[in-house]
């Protein structure tokens, strides 16, 4: 019996059907003439094997009465291998099978992680497409991939899944065992809840303790840096057709910067580093993209970024400890030129940083009670506060790890701070990527009423060109 609390509880808190935290993967394979796309049952056999060796992937939330104490991470005795394990069909692009996936919330009565095999109707390519719960994600050291896929059964010519007789029985493929834990008692549960509200007075010294050190904070570095050189303050950002109300559809697409476009803009100006590559493209597109609406701003575009990102080392997600931590940042939106905006990004990037490893990583809010935190984010809601104020930030960048050949999508964490958590369902845009040496790829989710991933695509594309010509033309001008 394990208690879920931490990350994975305000995941599951602050879920709703139009915000649902969901982390997806996905992993295509091209047209191959050796050998077709495995079949369903081959796929439930492989999986439900997999299930006897793996507990986390067999466990289900259970609630406690009335919410009093936190939920429980224990056994389901009914799993449905034909729920968690199924095909769809797809003509010109998996995409559209993605973009239907990805905001379904997920039953909270099973497992929080589904195994969708999308076939495309005109060759034999097939694209897999696994959606596992952020709170389930948290409690796993790989990805559900890697869980589920070993060397052995991984998709390959010679694999054991391809082996597998297609035509099987349907015994067969529910036909593992386990034996599953027994739900706790009454009087178990009770306990459960009398020492989660014990726990509020230790909470209470611990939030006192980070307000004060807020204000501390805040005398300190007015004496360090100027005013305008610090990171964004809390609920500052403008507001964007980026916070408007999520909806249920959701649009996926990202573009890769090949090694030779980041060769030809790096030639110019060596000191520059992937990660502000990637900023400033970011930065140019959502700039042209606004000006296209007629939305124009007086104030810079926001940013929630992952603190890793703002280090210039590559990722490591066993030794670092901020992944997912998050710091705001101001993107250079008010000006159009590039040298100009590398170079703020550059300031801007390595003051985040210091400021961040000086004064935020040194505070330490304690695990907030489930029935004080559900009390929070419904009170906030009901009342319908997001409309009292600005919004935090304008989108959420993050960074992943590449493994695989799979791109996470959407994958934004949020850690200790409740009150700029709850946003979340408001901030229509979340963009990730990856860095392998000198390739990179940028996928974003568009959740907003007014946006589309693939018009915002031809933005990006369009900046990554006018970046080439600009970093060329001034090459050639210093030669």
């Amino acid at each position: 019996m394990e208690i879920v609390a931490g990350l994975p509880l305000k995941y599951l808190r602050l879920e709703s059907d139009i915000a649902p935290m969901n982390l997806v993967n996905i992993c295509e394979y091209k047209p191959n003439t050796n050998y077709a796309a495995p079949s369903l049952d081959a796929l439930r056999n492989c999986i439900a094997e997999r299930l006897t060796s793996i507990r986390v992937l067999r466990q289900r939330i259970y609630e406690s009465p009335f919410r009093m104490a936190s939920p429980l991470w224990l056994d389901d005795p009914h799993i449905d291998i034909i729920y968690h394990v199924n095909e769809a069909f797809y003509t010109n692009d998996p995409n559209e099978v993605i973009a239907t996936l990805a905001p379904t919330k997920l039953d909270r009565g099973s497992p929080l992680w589904r195994v969708t095999i999308a076939r495309s109707l005109e060759n034999n390519s097939f694209t897999l497409i696994l959606v596992t719960h952020k709170a389930l994600a948290c409690r796993l050291q790989v990805s559900l991939f890697d869980l589920l896929f070993t060397e052995k059964t991984i998709i390959s010519e010679d694999s054991e899944l391809y082996k597998t007789t297609i035509n099987m029985e349907k015994s067969s493929v529910l036909g593992f065992q386990w034996r599953p834990d027994a739900l706790p008692s009454r009087n178990e549960l009770l306990n459960l809840a009398k020492s989660d509200w014990l726990s509020i007075p230790k909470q209470t010294k611990e939030l006192s303790k980070l307000l004060l050190g807020q204000w501390a904070k805040k005398r300190i570095s007015e004496n360090l840096v100027p005013k305008e050189s610090l990171p964004p303050q809390w609920i500052s950002a403008p507001k964007t057709i980026f916070n408007q109300p999520n909806g249920t559809k959701r649009s996926l697409a990202h573009i890769i910067i090949t090694p030779k476009d980041a060769r030809v803009l790096r030639r110019s100006f060596k000191s520059f580093v992937m990660r502000d590559l990637i900023f400033v493209l970011i930065t140019r597109s959502l700039k042209d993209f606004l000006d296209s609406k007629l939305h124009h701003m007086k104030e810079e575009l926001i940013a929630l970024v992952q603190c890793s990102a703002l280090d210039d080392k590559q990722l490591n997600y066993d030794a670092s400890s901020s992944v997912d931590d998050y710091q705001l940042l101001r993107l250079p939106t008010q000006t159009t030129d590039a040298i100009t905006q590398f170079e703020t990004m550059l300031e801007r990037r390595e003051m985040a940083r210091d400021y961040y490893s000086t004064f935020t990583a040194q505070s330490n809010l304690g695990l907030i009670p489930s029935s004080v935190l559900t009390f929070l984010v419904k009170t906030y809601d009901k009342i319908n506060a997001h409309k009292l104020h600005n919004p935090i930030c304008n989108l959420v960048i993050s960074e992943s790890q590449k493994n695989q050949n799979m791109q996470h999508l959407n994958n934004f964490n949020l850690k200790h701070d409740l009150s700029f958590a709850s946003l979340l369902p408001n901030i229509g845009l979340h963009l990730c990527y990856w860095i392998d040496g000198d390739e990179a790829c940028i996928s974003f989710t568009a959740a907003a009423p007014a946006l589309e991933a693939n018009e915002l695509k031809s933005y990006f594309l369009n900046s990554l060109d006018e970046l080439k010509q600009s970093f060329t033309g001034s090459l050639r001008k210093a030669l």
